[in-house]
């Protein structure tokens, strides 16, 4: 019986070893995609906290070869009057910067939660990619 015991244990823990590693295999995953053309994508919401002005402010960043070559904004609640900015000024300056020159991109005067959060999120995405590629 307490051979038995030892067994189901054993099977028990073996079963929660191979679970959490494919959970995280799968939040790689989740986190971060292959694309056509070597280009990675990375989505920030589960791996950066970074907070606007009214929450978080996740994006799908899409890096080829330590640059990026896209920034999209994802769903947030920030007020449209002040990410626009933001959005049309800020992010686009993003593309094409290696990602050693993100601290290079200035934010947006009058929205600055906003142009911290989107930073930090650019940030992660890059950290995301260097140590999971």
């Amino acid at each position: 019986m307490k051979r038995n015991a030892k067994r189901v244990l054993m099977m028990g823990i073996m079963c929660l070893m191979c679970s959490s590693a494919a959970f995280s295999q799968s939040e790689t995953q989740s986190v971060m995609t292959k694309e056509k053309g070597g280009v990675y994508s990375i989505l920030t919401e589960s791996i950066c906290q970074a907070k606007g002005y009214r929450g978080m402010v996740p994006l799908k960043v899409s890096i080829k070869k330590s640059k990026i070559v896209n920034v999209e904004v994802m769903k947030n609640h920030e007020t449209p009057k002040f990410f626009q900015p933001v959005e049309k000024e800020m992010i686009p300056k993003f593309i094409g910067k290696k990602l050693t020159e993100i601290d290079a991109v200035d934010g947006i005067t009058g929205a600055t939660f906003s142009s911290k959060a989107v930073k930090e999120h650019v940030r992660a995405a890059a950290e995301y990619y260097k140590k999971h590629k």
